[in-house]
């Protein structure tokens, strides 16, 4: 692995091949265009961890932008690239703890043991006591409603 070019020409090359601009580079990277535009004239060289919050941003390999013959593409990045519905699954498994671990038996995947909080069985308790008094019939007559209305 040599280097084959400089931070400055890197970001270029890639600032043209995508037909951005200095402002859309901004958007993206969060760094000030006057700031892009001195890397890309050798006018000045970012930090070490500047440039890898930019290859981060760019979703670019921080070799190859700081000049290595390497390939430009950061390949980690590659490894977290998901479809709108493989995001969806993933936020309701998120959003479904109690599911979890059905979910780890059907993928063959080991569970993390479940977190249980310590309120968690009067929950269930009060749950139930709600879902009967919910499902218990009242007894209700019209002679009721005489009383609720004349009571003013």
């Amino acid at each position: 692995m040599k280097i084959v070019s400089s931070f400055g020409n890197r970001i270029k090359q890639y600032r043209e091949d995508n037909n951005l601009t200095l402002a859309e580079i901004e958007r993206m990277t969060n760094v000030p265009a006057q700031t892009i535009n001195r890397y890309e004239l050798g006018q000045r060289v970012p930090k070490v961890d500047a440039a890898a919050i930019i290859a981060n941003k760019l979703k670019l390999n921080p070799l190859w932008l700081f000049g290595y013959d390497v390939e430009d593409t950061d390949v980690s990045s590659r490894l977290f690239e998901f479809t709108e519905h493989e995001q969806d699954v993933i936020m309701e498994y998120r959003n479904h703890p109690d599911m979890q671990p059905a979910v780890d038996r059907i993928l063959g995947v080991e569970s993390e043991p479940p977190k249980i909080p310590d309120l968690m069985y009067d929950d269930y308790e009060l749950s139930n006591t709600i879902q009967k008094a919910a499902q218990t019939p009242v007894p209700y007559t019209l002679e009721d409603s005489k009383d609720v209305t004349s009571k003013k």
